[in-house]
């Protein structure tokens, strides 16, 4: 688990998740989305996402700057996987 990660991190982004998704208009609701994470850390939440969820996703994005190491680069986000 990753540090400072809590118990109820994990219902609380499955819950977030699919609440997002009932939000879509009924046309775009069969169509997979984009999961974006611009602070993911370790990506925990992610992965588990991603194996709760893996019909209703088509690709996951994600990235987590330190920014002491990141000085002076380009801050581009980390594609972590493409699902087809």
């Amino acid at each position: 688990m990753d540090r400072g990660q809590r118990d109820g991190d994990i219902p609380l982004a499955d819950e977030l998740f699919q609440r997002c998704l009932a939000l879509r208009p009924p046309d775009q609701r069969a169509t997979p989305v984009t999961l974006y994470d611009p602070c993911c850390g370790g990506a925990t939440l992610l992965c588990t996402l991603a194996i709760l969820h893996w019909s209703s996703i088509r690709q996951i994005v994600a990235s987590d700057a330190d920014f002491l190491s990141w000085r002076g680069k380009s801050c581009r986000p980390l594609r972590l996987s493409h699902v087809a």
